[in-house]
């Protein structure tokens, strides 16, 4: 059995019982390892959240923990994807990454649930109400996700306020603001 450490706290801690079905998907020069969750443990939800080209993120329920699960349509495989997050590791500002989760020629990337959303959306519906300071403090993590991006050599190529994720919301001068970078749909090796 593998198990994840969480990155920081309140992240719900990772379900504590993988496959220990492991994988690695060539394509990068160093090939990571992706864990493999049991489809059986994954509960999709009817509420999508979010859809891309041949993609749609569900909440999900994973072990009871709750989830974001990335499900490709027509057979497309999230291995390249998935392959990016574990190349990305763990950083405070990155999205969690769970594993992949597979049934027949349904394909699921499970992650971290961000609570609040977008930022694109997030800045539309609370935007008026916050002050530089907490802009400031969301650019400064959005700016350390992706140097650590790019310490892994990796280089994401869409970063938009649609592809960071509020998971914790704070005061109006940003204090306990948490933003993270998810969508590695086109990110690339240096």
């Amino acid at each position: 059995t593998t198990r994840l450490m969480p990155t920081m706290e309140p992240e719900p801690e990772p379900p504590p019982t993988l496959s220990s079905k492991q994988e690695t998907v060539s394509g990068l020069q160093s090939p990571q390892t992706i864990p493999r969750l049991r489809y059986e443990d994954l509960v999709l939800s009817e509420t999508a959240i979010g859809r891309g080209q041949d993609k749609t993120v569900f909440v999900a329920r994973y072990q009871s923990k709750d989830v974001a699960a990335l499900v490709a349509e027509g057979g497309t495989s999230l291995e390249a994807e998935a392959q990016i997050f574990a190349r990305a590791g763990r950083h405070p500002n990155l999205i969690h990454f769970w594993g992949l989760a597979q049934h027949g020629d349904l394909h699921c990337l499970v992650a971290e649930r961000a609570a609040f959303g977008s930022l694109d959306q997030f800045l539309e519906d609370n935007g008026k109400g916050l002050l530089l300071e907490a802009k400031l403090t969301m650019g400064s993590q959005i700016a350390a996700g992706m140097a650590h991006l790019h310490a892994q050599s990796l280089i994401h190529r869409d970063l938009a306020t649609r592809n960071v994720l509020v998971c914790q919301r704070g005061d109006e001068h940003g204090r306990g603001t948490v933003v993270k970078l998810t969508d590695y749909g086109l990110t690339k090796e240096a």
